[in-house]
Parts: structure tokens; C-alpha cells; sequence
């Protein structure tokens, strides 16, 4: 803001009888205080004080400019995934120059769903910030590769439906830290584009399993002791001694 924006906006002020004082130095005090704003977003805000307060002072200015250009952020649905061939402090100075061209109001308003679809081209910068909000939108982030979503399926252990945490079978107002690996186990396999687990083939395996473990144990010599490893992963034993 220079000192005949800021004689503009204490001119609107005094006419509606929101300063509390004029003297020679205001405009300069208020130019100086107001540098760093754009005087077109100090009149809005001016014009928005006048109809709600008594007296506007300059800290009442910058206030109203600041939630103004937070409005024009929060509309604008920012949308940046970063660019590989950027540095960090480039893809910080690239997120900076976007968020200043939707705070300023050069980057129009758009709903969730739009966010996603490319911007116009109708900012007026030149240089890095217009190939930044020209690229808004034109990519979405892909899934990384090997990661899984377990919350994405439901959990057929506890029965947590999508999005929602695993709890204990024993109480289930309490909430696993882990989710169940037969959750994981699906959604693996949803990722994977394989059908769900079928229930009976599941049973039995599991049919199969303790029949097979129960065979072992029948081979076992009379009187073997069996003992888990320090890994608990299977079973050995030992020959019985004679007594």
C-alpha cells in the first residue's frame, strides 16, 4: 500500500466516522503500518468495519485482511502433491507462491471435487508461480507400491467395519493397538484383486492343520516332554529318560 492508497482508505474511513483521529501524519502512519497489504483487500476489509464497529483502528485492518485471505485459502481447495524433480526448499517455495496466489484471490475459489481437476490458467504470474498453478490438480498421489490399506476391508475377527479400528474379541470396547492379521491377510488380498477368504475353505485348513498336529504329537515316543524354542516357532522334544 502507498501513502495515496492509504489517504483512499482514510478518506472512506472519515466519511463514515470510523476514525477516531485525522492529522497531517495519518496517512504516512497508516502507509507505513499497511506496506506489506494490497489495498484492494484493506478497502474490503475497511468497507466490511465500517458496518460492524464504532471506531477501526489499524491493527482492525490487518485483522480483517488476514481472515479475508484465510477465506480465499480455504475456498480454493489447495491441491499439491509436490514435483520429484524439486528440491525441498523448491517444493516449499512452489507451495508458498500457491497459497499466495489463493490468499491474493488470483487463483479463483473451487469445490472439493474440482480441486482435483486441472486450474485455469487466469493468474497473471509469470515465471515458476504461473508453471506452479498451471500444474494444480493435474496429479493425483499414487499409491505406494507394497503399502496396504488394512482399514480399507472389514475385519472378520471382531467384525470393525471399514475405517475403523480393530478391538479385542474379549471386549470389545477396547481397541487393538494391531489389527487382526486375518484383517491384513484380506486386505492384501483385496490390493491384490483376489476374492475374500472363503469361510469353509478356512475351516478346513484350519481342520487340517489340527489334524496334522495331532498326528504328530501320536508319534511321539511315551513320556516325551515337548518344549518351545526361545522363538516359539515349533515344537522339540526330548527322549525320555529311564527313572
Amino acid at each position: 500500500m502507498t501513502t495515496d492508497e492509504a489517504l483512499n482508505l482514510i478518506e472512506l474511513l472519515s466519511a463514515a466516522n470510523v476514525l477516531n483521529r485525522m492529522e497531517e501524519r495519518t496517512p504516512d502512519v497508516w502507509a507505513a503500518a499497511l506496506a506489506d497489504l494490497d489495498a484492494a483487500d484493506c478497502l474490503k476489509a475497511a468497507a466490511h468495519l465500517i458496518r460492524t464497529q464504532q471506531w477501526v483502528k489499524i491493527c482492525d485492518v490487518r485483522d480483517a485482511v488476514a481472515e479475508l485471505r484465510a477465506a480465499r485459502i480455504a475456498a480454493a481447495n489447495l491441491v499439491y502433491d509436490g514435483d520429484p524433480r524439486e528440491s525441498g526448499a523448491e517444493s516449499l517455495q512452489s507451495l508458498r507462491a500457491l497459497v499466495d496466489a489463493a490468499a491474493s484471490g488470483r487463483l479463483q475459489a473451487q469445490p472439493i471435487r474440482a480441486a482435483l481437476e486441472p486450474a485455469p490458467d487466469t493468474a497473471p504470474a509469470t515465471g515458476r508461480a504461473r508453471a506452479v498453478l498451471a500444474a494444480v490438480g493435474n496429479r493425483v498421489p499414487s499409491p505406494r507400491e507394497g503399502v496396504v490399506n488394512v482399514f480399507a476391508v472389514a475385519c472378520r475377527i471382531c467384525n470393525a467395519r471399514p475405517g475403523r479400528p480393530c478391538t479385542s474379541t474379549r471386549n470389545p470396547r477396547r481397541r487393538r493397538a494391531d489389527p487382526h492379521p486375518a484383517r491384513l491377510d484380506d486386505a492384501r488380498r483385496a490390493a491384490a484383486g483376489l476374492p475374500p477368504v472363503d469361510p469353509a475353505e478356512e475351516h478346513e485348513e484350519m481342520a487340517r492343520r489340527l489334524a496334522a498336529s495331532r498326528a504328530a504329537l501320536a508319534a511321539l515316543p511315551l513320556g516325551t516332554r515337548i518344549e518351545p524354542d526361545d522363538d516359539f516357532r515349533r515344537p522339540t522334544h526330548q527322549e525320555p529318560t529311564a527313572s
